[in-house]
This record gives C-alpha cells, structure tokens and sequence, in this order.
C-alpha cells in the first residue's frame, strides 16, 4: 500500500487474524451493528462484504462518521487515496476521533503529503496518548524518510511502552540503533522482536534479517547465512531478504548461489536496478562476459526508466 511499508496491507509478513497495524478503532467504541459485519468480513478476507456493509452503514445516516470512516479505511487498504481522503475528510468533520485522523494520516501519506501526515499523526497521538500505533508511524516516516534515527528510535520507545506487544516496534527500534552503530542494543531489540513475534505465532522475518546484517558486520559470515537464510524462509516473497542472503553469500565467495538470490529478488522487485548490476559484477567474477554484459544492460535500462 505505502512504498514506505508503514501498512500491514505493503509488508510480507504474515501476521494472525488481529489488528498489528493499529489503525481499526476499539471495538467498544462502535455505536452500529453493522460495524460488527465490517469487522468480521476484514477479518475473514471478505473484503468486498466490508465495503458493501460500509456503504450500507453511510447510507442509513448520512451524517453518521461511521460509514464514511469505513470506508475510507478500505479505501486506504486498496489505495484508493483520493477516495479515502475524501470520505476521511467527511468523517473527521463528523467526529475528529483519533482513529479518523490516523487513518486519514496514512491516507495523506499515500497522497505524499507528508507535512499533513505529521500533523494528523501526531494530532492522533495527543488524542490518544495510551494507542502505540501513531508513535509507531511516525517512527517509521522518521527512519524511512527522514534518516532521523534518534527521532524515530523516540517514537517507537513510546509506541513500546504503549504496547509492550507489538514486535513490529521492537524491531524498528533495534534498526534505530543498528543505524546509529549501537550494535549491542540493535542485537537485544531483535531478539526481543523474534521471541515476541513466535509467541504471537506470526511469520515475521525482519529481525532475522537484522540478526544477518549484525553478523556480516563483524565477519561471522556462517551465523549470518544461517540468519539469512531463515529470512528467505519466512519471508520467500520479501525481494530484500533474498538480496541480504546474495550480500552474504559473495562476501563467503559463494558466488553462483549469490547469483540465484538476487536473481530471485529481480523476480519479486523488477525496478530494483542494483540487484540487476550486482548480477553482472557476479558472472564477471565467474567469467562469463555475456550474461554479465546482458545484466548490465538491463540495470541501464532501469537506470533509465527509474533512476537509481
């Protein structure tokens, strides 16, 4: 959904039937019973029930929020920002509820809007200071956007302490420190994030990927490749971790296996010009001059459409 992967809807793990993202409101909180059918529907996969129970529920009361923030949260699920923003804005003039001015935040970002995503974020967060997930998206538009890691490593201590669950945010965190070159605290958060996440029963493979990253680092390359290849498993259709397992295997000269990850990261990721040169420098180092040379041509090609 958001190139920045803040939405369970872009990431590829996979999570149980709840809400990880954090942005459906308290079921307490509904006031028709139709709310009810859009959940279940969410929650079973039936996503044009949802809708079609949205709609209904906007229908009934025209100037209920309720509908108009159904919808607008599927409209968000399916990036259809225009829309969403649209029924969001109508919701919020309705009733301006934390969760109304979240998901209208995620909605703004889809729309690059960042400035307006701040401030709907963080609006959400004085209205409900005891909900994790504002602090966890700010977090995440702070490290993947602004490169602002002692920030975003702020926001997500908060979003921690808020939900003490929520391995997603343990992970982030141990990346703000892994960034900073805290090495140590990256390692504890990482392993907090794993072991969370295996009690949740939920295939998430990041902090294995961190695990690798803290390895290869230090020369431990077969821990690392053990770490790596764990990730692939998990995550088989995340197109960087197959790329951190190519990364791990050349530094252990591994280089016709490295081949086979980055080539099946170029099949999950076509856009990604780097994995294509890699490839080249690869079948250089094989010495085979005419796969390398047509790897090469399809990074310029990339290049050209994409940039780097």
């Amino acid at each position: 959904m958001l190139t920045l992967s803040i939405c369970v809807c872009a990431q590829t793990e996979t999570f149980p039937v709840r809400d990880v993202t954090g942005l459906l409101p308290p079921p307490q909180t509904d006031r028709s019973p139709l709310v009810a059918e859009i959940r279940e529907a969410l929650a079973s996969g039936r996503a044009d029930q949802a809708r079609s129970s949205a709609e209904e529920l906007a229908r009934r009361g025209p100037g209920n929020f309720e509908g108009r923030f159904w919808s607008g949260l599927l409209a968000v699920r399916t990036g259809d920002t225009n829309r969403a923003i649209r029924l969001l804005r109508a919701a919020e003039r309705g009733e301006a509820t934390a969760a109304v001015e979240k998901v209208l935040a995620v909605a703004y970002y889809q729309a690059r809007q960042h400035r307006l995503f701040e401030m709907k974020m963080t609006e959400a967060s004085r209205k409900d200071p005891k909900d994790f997930a504002p602090y966890y998206y700010l977090g995440r538009y702070y490290d993947a956007d602004l490169n602002d890691f002692e920030k975003s490593g702020g926001c997500f201590t908060k979003a921690i302490q808020a939900n003490p669950d929520h391995f997603p945010s343990y992970y982030y965190l141990g990346y703000s420190f892994e960034a900073q070159q805290q090495e140590a605290r990256a390692e504890e958060y990482y392993q907090r994030a794993l072991a969370i996440s295996k009690r949740a029963a939920a295939r998430f493979h990041l902090p294995l990927m961190g695990l690798a990253r803290l390895r290869l680092a230090v020369g431990k390359n077969e821990e690392a490749l053990a770490f790596a290849r764990q990730a692939v498993k998990m995550g088989a259709q995340d197109a960087a971790a197959h790329k951190l397992c190519g990364k791990v295997l050349m530094a252990m000269e591994r280089t016709a296996e490295a081949i086979k990850e980055w080539e099946a990261a170029a099949a999950l990721d076509s856009s990604d010009a780097a994995v294509y040169y890699q490839i080249s420098q690869a079948f250089l180092r094989l010495g085979d001059e005419q796969r390398a040379d047509t790897a090469l041509k399809q990074y310029k090609r990339i290049v050209a459409a994409y940039g780097r």
